[in-house]
């Protein structure tokens, strides 16, 4: 396979992650729901293309944290450094069912800060 395209779309994923650290220490909640959902997107292609690699096919079950206990930036500091060990291991052409795991727990991550940051608009909606 052709890893340019894998390092493309985490290239676009932490980009869509650093902004999303931009946005929310400006407040902008709406531009920070878009933000995390492109990191996502990008996060589940570049998950996808890996198992297609490593024919990585198994079922990862996580279970969900309360959204009162989630803590947006450190979520994002999580995927962010996720990603990049991710990349080495692309660079240096190790793709493994290891990899797939620690996409999985990449995706959790954004996810957990999209989840965050809905309810939090949800909140300030209902105000």
């Amino acid at each position: 396979m052709d890893n340019a395209e894998i390092a493309s779309s985490f290239q676009i994923a932490l980009e869509n992650i650093e902004n999303a650290f931009q946005a929310y220490d400006r407040e902008e909640e709406d531009e920070i729901d878009c933000l995390l959902w492109r990191a996502f997107s990008e996060i589940e292609y570049i998950s996808f293309l890996v198992s297609i690699e490593t024919e990585g096919n198994e079922l990862v079950e996580r279970r969900r944290k309360r959204v009162s206990r989630i803590d947006v930036k450190a979520s994002l500091t999580d995927a962010r450094e996720i990603l990049l060990g991710i990349m080495k291991l692309v660079d240096e052409d190790r793709l493994s069912t290891s990899v797939s795991d620690e996409l999985e727990n990449a995706k959790m991550s954004v996810f957990n800060a999209i989840r965050k940051s809905s309810a939090r608009n949800r909140k300030k909606g209902n105000q």
